[in-house]
Order: structure tokens, then C-alpha cells, then sequence
């Protein structure tokens, strides 16, 4: 099987994306790393699904908004699932957190 520690995998022409010419590698390796967290966080371990009508929407708290991974998760839960929610994170980050 091709694991975590593969050198190499295939995949899928139409799964892949052009990498721009200004971002290196490394970056591009890791960019999707905190979407993708909160992602499978989110809908596959917290069950949150997208609903249909105002009155069916959930509820989530979400601790530490202001890191990569929970600032994705805001976006996610709110933007794409529709969800409610309320956000931890520290003054520094606040602001921030508002916007998104």
C-alpha cells in the first residue's frame, strides 16, 4: 500500500493542482495540511453536516480560532456547513477571528 512514508504515490491527474512558480515546495506541501484538519475534525470526527434550512443549523465551539488549524475550521464550519459558532482564541487574535 502507499503510506504516509512513501517515497512515492500516484494519483489521479484530475485530484492535482499546478503549483505557482513562487511558492516553493515545502510550502506547497503544507498548505493544505490545516484545512484538511479541520475538515476531517469537523465533519468526520464532530459529525457536523451541512443542512438544509435555518432551523435545523448546528452549534460548534471552536478553542484556539486564532491558530492555523482553528482558523480554518471557523471559516469551514461557518462558510461551508452553515454552522453557528462560537470561537476561543486569544485578544492578540480577536480581531481576526471576527473578520473571517
Amino acid at each position: 500500500t502507499q503510506g504516509a512514508f512513501a517515497e512515492y504515490i500516484t494519483v489521479k491527474h484530475s485530484e492535482c493542482a499546478v503549483k505557482p512558480k513562487d511558492v516553493s515546495f515545502e510550502i506547497a506541501a503544507a498548505s493544505a495540511t490545516e484545512s484538511i484538519t479541520a475538515l476531517q475534525a469537523i465533519r468526520d470526527l464532530g459529525g457536523l453536516r451541512k443542512k438544509d434550512s435555518k432551523e435545523d443549523h448546528q452549534t460548534i465551539l471552536i478553542v484556539g480560532a486564532g491558530g492555523g488549524v482553528g482558523s480554518a475550521a471557523v471559516q469551514i464550519a461557518n462558510n461551508l456547513l452553515g454552522a453557528h459558532v462560537t470561537a476561543v482564541c486569544s485578544a492578540r487574535d480577536a480581531k481576526q477571528v471576527q473578520q473571517v
